[in-house]
């Protein structure tokens, strides 16, 4: 083989490499979901409900945001957060690359910052962080994903938000809520856990 085939060989071997990185990274790499200033049980609900392959999702301090290259998607937890200057510019680096990023807050925290999600979205994220729990931190990751990165392979489907009652009575069986302690009983009196005086 001359100088000349071989040259044509390793450069085709070169650009094939290069078009399957560029395709995987497209269509079939996890999305990355950043999350910035989560309690550590938030960051961990949120982890332990993540049950999609194609989702992986990292948690940081607020003090750790430095460099946000590589991810897909970012949500922040409002409540007591203060970013700097630099901080603040590597969220609009990132955020002008047309990456989504929504803050969970309260419409009198300080600090809100979203960009790249239009108003129904950010009221949809709003809706399943505000109503903690299992299933609607495992949706809010889904949807997030969906918003994203909706030319990635895979699973796609999430749940609308479950409102949950502000004041409630609850069983330890996860997702059983109840309104008033007449409902709870009657439930308990069904699956036949209720005991008279006990």
């Amino acid at each position: 083989m001359n100088k000349k085939r071989l040259g044509i060989f390793l450069g085709s071997i070169a650009l094939l490499i290069v078009c399957s990185f560029a395709a995987y990274q497209y269509w079939l790499a996890p999305t990355r979901i950043l999350i910035i200033n989560a309690t550590l049980a938030q960051a961990a609900d949120i982890a332990l409900n993540n049950d999609c392959a194609r989702i992986e999702v990292t948690c940081i301090k607020k003090e750790e945001v430095k460099d946000l290259s590589g991810y897909d998607a970012i949500m922040m937890y409002g409540r007591g957060l203060f970013l700097d200057e630099t901080q603040v510019a590597e969220l609009e680096r990132v955020a002008a690359k047309g990456i989504p990023v929504f803050t969970n807050a309260l419409r009198h925290f300080n600090f809100i910052v979203n960009h790249n999600i239009t108003p129904e979205q950010q009221e949809t994220l709003q809706m399943y962080f505000q109503n903690a729990c299992r299933q609607n931190y495992r949706n809010a990751l889904r949807y997030l994903r969906h918003i994203s990165t909706p030319h990635r392979l895979g699973d796609r489907s999430f749940e609308n938000p479950r409102e949950l009652p502000n004041n409630l009575f609850y069983h330890q069986e996860y997702g059983q809520y109840f309104k008033t302690p007449q409902e709870l009983t009657e439930y308990l009196k069904q699956k036949q856990l209720y005991h008279e005086g006990g």
